[in-house]
């Protein structure tokens, strides 16, 4: 993202004591002008200094003959860009400086002294007058096109019309080199005088060949003799060479007619451009891109079915959905080669393997791999480019993804898309419309580009935590696949299999013969994590790992296996406390949330007391929804107070209710939580506990009806891993309990409720 820094300023005061300085290539920089530069991203770490210590203010060089150079240019940062590996820096010139002593070589650092330029001499001004003059005269002959205003003297003046007028390096440091104004102006006249000369002669020639052209032979006869008088003239320069380059290049490829036309339009308008000016260098990044867009490059897809499904059985252990759907992606494009593939979109808590899964699958596919996040995107331009005509423009990250890939059809991972916002930057979900819709995305339009590119063969895979934090109209163009979690054998199998042999490739312990049991692991899982997904217990494996090195390091010792007992030694104390309450007392019944995390146990407390003014108190966060739940528990309880052997049947209206969700830092909303607190309100007004190894989840309706709801896979895992061994459930989510693993429902009771009151009277059943 561009950040300005700060307006261009240029105070004494602002000098630092030493100073960073960049060298360029084929450019010496006058003062007074504003240019565009490229770094590489060793650069990158000087940036904050330079900021922060130095005022923003850097040097500038010629990179040849630079042991001999003394005086070089002064310049300060206007703004800063970070793309991929590059840094885009925008600055102003703004004087001169001495080097007096170099004291390091990487980066270029200097002792100097600035060079202080006496400007205001009485015996110039005629002479600046002439220069001026002529100036404007040959700004009209050649077409160039000159800023004039925002000069704070006539140093600066005629140092930025020496840099529209030659690009001759060795003329141009003479000019950085030649202090006195006096000087200067005579330089600077004496040379614009010369290129005056030579374009009027080459225009008269020009003037008398074309009169006589007939067909295209005699135009490429004059083009042939343009070359050879720009030689004869001495004004044959570096830039001539780039622009051939470019069009050899462009000749080189295909390109799409309407992308080689723009191409073609932005060549010629840069060899009427100054090489050294700063349009000349987005005019060169537009080409640069425009080039190497892979408008026709693509890889041939690994069609191996039984090659595809063993690579993805390799990488990951489980999420079969995942799987079966690429191979049936996979089985559709055998039979079909131009067939349009789904969108997939992986939801699920984080660690549950849905980003390395798209590298799996581009393994499986034989395509390239790239991943962009879009957590916290809010500006639009991201995804669909800025407009050239702004400073430090750069295409979306779509195009730069495609770009670096090297070819149109990568698989291409959009990260976290359910983290995207809007502001008055646009809405960049509204952007990715058009890059994910098969009807649309063949004509793909980025505002850098300008030109449509094909995004019909690119295979998109988005993540989410959160799926309805998605916007419909891009839910509606994807196929979901939901990741819920792992159970706690599908952990220690993927431990077993993939982390920790991982961990001790990477920690160097290959040839030290390091084991963990599976009694440790499961301890580490059950007292060290708290996740739906695998990432904080790899982290606690690296952390063993890391300990075991620092003994073999410090104690020559080999061998080691991990036990159970061993894991305490390496962690220290379980953090991870237990969410299941025992011996719970009447009023309090655990209930079951989904979160983008995974699911987890809730419990609702209930307290009754009297009050001379009765009412509901609802504390813990909770949400509209999840208040509403609880009035309509509230009153559902106080209408049918008899259907449930309570014996004061004024028990809810003449005594103060208080409903509270512990967890009070964290917001809690939505409806599943309505049979629990139904449920709890009910054992607080019989005194009748509820087993503690019970747990529910059920939306509540007035008519007395307990609805469906989502997450119950999350759910019921979160409720295994707590050790619950009955789970109550509305009656229409009997289908869902098809996607939990068999081992987990042998060990488990399910009950299924359409009426509330049958499900609180089994709830609270001895």
């Amino acid at each position: 993202m561009l950040m300005q820094i700060q307006k261009a300023f240029f105070q004494a005061s602002d000098l630092p004591a030493q100073l960073i300085v960049v060298s360029l290539d084929r450019c010496v920089v006058l003062p007074g002008t504003i240019i565009i530069i490229n770094l590489n991203n060793s650069f990158r770490q000087h940036i904050d200094f330079i900021q922060r210590e130095n005022n923003g203010i850097l040097g500038i060089v010629n990179s040849q003959n630079i042991e001999t150079i003394k005086i070089g240019t002064l310049a300060k940062i206007l703004a800063v860009q970070l793309s991929g590996q590059d840094v885009i820096l925008e600055v102003k010139t703004v004087g001169r400086f001495q080097i007096k002593e170099v004291l390091t070589k990487n980066p270029l650092v200097v002792r100097f002294k600035f060079v202080q330029v006496e400007n205001e001499q009485n015996n110039i001004k005629a002479l600046y007058n002439t220069l001026c003059e002529r100036f404007n005269k040959f700004l009209q002959l050649t077409g160039r096109q000159f800023l004039e205003g925002g000069f704070e003297s006539i140093s600066d003046r005629i140092d930025s019309m020496a840099n529209a007028l030659s690009t001759d390096i060795g003329w141009r440091q003479e000019i950085l080199e030649t202090i006195d104004v006096k000087k200067r102006l005579e330089k600077i006249l004496n040379t614009l005088d010369l290129e005056m000369r030579k374009f009027e002669t080459q225009i008269k020639i020009f003037q008398n060949i074309g009169k006589n052209l007939k067909n295209e032979q005699d135009k490429k006869i004059l083009e042939l003799l343009h070359q050879d008088i720009h030689k004869q003239l001495g004004i044959t320069d570096d830039k001539e060479d780039d622009i051939a380059e470019y069009q050899k290049r462009l000749d080189s490829i295909d390109l799409p007619e309407k992308a080689r036309e723009e191409a073609e339009k932005e060549l010629e308008r840069l060899s009427r451009m100054s090489p050294s000016s700063s349009e000349a260098e987005v005019v060169r990044t537009y080409l640069g891109l425009i080039i190497d867009l892979p408008w026709e490059t693509y890889t041939e897809d690994g069609l191996d079915i039984k090659k595809a499904r063993k690579i993805l059985q390799e990488d990951h252990y489980g999420l079969e959905s995942i799987k079966e759907t690429i191979i049936e992606n996979l089985a559709v494009k055998v039979l079909n080669p131009n067939a349009r593939g789904a969108i997939l979109c992986f939801v699920g808590p984080p660690g549950v393997g849905k980003t390395s899964m798209g590298k799996s699958i581009a393994r499986a596919l034989g395509r390239e791999f790239y991943r962009i996040s879009l957590g916290g995107v809010r500006d639009e331009a991201e995804i669909r480019g800025h407009r050239r005509t702004y400073i430090g423009a750069l295409p979306g990250n779509i195009i730069q993804g495609i770009q670096r890939a090297g070819t149109n059809n990568p698989v291409f991972m959009l990260d976290e898309i359910d983290k995207l916002g809007s502001d008055h930057r646009g809405d960049p979900s509204s952007a990715l419309l058009e890059a994910l819709d098969p009807e649309q995305n063949n004509s793909f339009s980025d505002h850098y580009l300008s030109v449509p590119f094909d995004l019909s063969k690119v295979m998109f895979i988005t993540t989410a935590n959160d799926l309805y934090s998605i916007p419909n109209p891009l839910r509606d163009r994807m196929e979901v696949i939901q990741l819920p979690g792992y159970t706690q054998e599908e952990k220690v199998k993927i431990a077993e299999k993939h982390l920790v042999p991982r961990q001790i490739m990477s920690k160097g312990l290959a040839d030290k013969n390091i084991q963990f049991s599976e009694a440790a692991i499961k301890n580490i899982i059950a007292s060290y994590t708290a996740e739906a997904g695998v990432r904080e217990l790899e982290q606690k494996i690296a952390k063993i790992c890391r300990k075991i090195a620092v003994g073999i390091i410090e104690n020559n010792s080999r061998g080691f296996k991990i036990h159970k007992q061993d894991v305490k030694k390496y962690l220290g104390n379980g953090q991870q406390c237990e969410q299941r309450l025992k011996n719970i007392l009447p009023g309090v019944v655990a209930g079951l949330a989904w979160t983008p995390m995974g699911g987890e146990l809730l419990y609702i407390e209930t307290l009754v007391f009297k009050d001379p003014n009765p009412s509901c108190e609802l504390t813990g966060q909770l949400g509209d929804v999840m208040q509403e739940s609880a009035m309509i528990a509230l009153n559902f309880a106080q209408a049918n107070i008899g259907q449930f052997n309570i014996e004061d049947e004024n028990f809810f209206n003449e005594n103060k209710v208080h409903i509270h969700v512990p967890g009070g830092a964290v917001p809690k909303d939505g409806p599943s939580a309505g049979i629990t607190m139904l449920t709890a309100l009910i054992s607080r007004a019989t005194g009748k506990r509820v087993r503690d190894d019970i747990a529910m989840t059920g939306e509540i309706t007035l008519r007395g009806d307990v609805v469906a709801v989502g997450g119950v896979k999350e759910k019921v895992l979160a409720a295994y891993r707590e050790g619950i061994k009955c789970i109550i459930l509305p009656k229409n989510n009997k289908q869902d309990i098809d996607d939990i693993p068999s081992e987990i429902k042998k060990k488990m009771q399910f009950k299924f409720f359409h009426n509330m009151i049958d499900a609180v009277n089994f709830a609270l059943k001895d």
